[in-house]
């Protein structure tokens, strides 16, 4: 058996069922899921207690709430992804250096699958990048 690198997973979703759909094709991945969330404020309460590795964030909650609460998931240094709904469009935002990089990614139907496979491709990224910045600390400091 191998060992895997959970992420915890906030999603934030107006539409329980379909947050719960996304949900089931994380848990295959065995990631640990907070959610699906649906307010704003009870996201904000997360953040505080338990902050997440990786959030879902439905746009359809409040475009004005959902932009802050992008902005603090940056400040907080947690990769997201902002799903547009029938749109097919995703808004990645990764964060490097304290900065948000954003880009759209295009989804296939179904949709909760294409939002799964996005998320533990960021899973992916984040657990490599800790690796080599791990490494790349233990070599600095060896020298």
């Amino acid at each position: 058996m191998t060992d895997t690198i959970h992420s915890n997973i906030l999603i934030v979703q107006n539409d329980a069922a379909f947050g719960h759909r996304i949900a089931q094709h994380l848990y295959k991945d065995r990631q640990v899921i907070f959610g699906p969330i649906g307010k704003v404020t009870s996201a904000y309460r997360l953040l505080v207690t338990d902050p997440p590795d990786l959030a879902i964030i439905d746009a359809s909650i409040c475009e004005t709430q959902i932009d802050r609460l992008s902005d603090t998931l940056v400040l907080m240094n947690i990769p997201h992804l902002i799903n547009y709904g029938q749109s097919l469009k995703l808004k990645r935002v990764k964060v490097h250096k304290g900065e948000a990089v954003i880009s759209e990614v295009t989804c296939k139907l179904p949709l909760e699958q294409s939002i799964a496979h996005t998320l533990w491709d960021m899973h992916l990224e984040n657990v490599l990048s800790h690796w080599l910045d791990d490494g790349l600390e233990k070599e600095t400091d060896d020298a």
